[in-house]
């Protein structure tokens, strides 16, 4: 998690915002992929070695 911080141009903690929010999940679209899925039975799992750059709303 904590090497996602390092570009300023592209934040990679977007998608985990909408990934991580049980009801938005239902409907989340791959862009990579152009597919929609239910994320929203996904358990997250993450480690990082420094929580400094990551935002509060991804901690808690």
């Amino acid at each position: 998690m904590d090497k996602l911080s390092g570009d300023s141009r592209y934040s990679g903690f977007g998608p985990l915002y909408q990934l991580l929010d049980r009801e938005s999940s239902c409907n989340f679209r791959d862009e990579a992929v152009d597919l929609e899925m239910n994320c929203s039975y996904v358990s997250w799992v993450a480690t990082a070695n420094h929580v400094s750059g990551i935002p509060e709303a991804i901690l808690s």
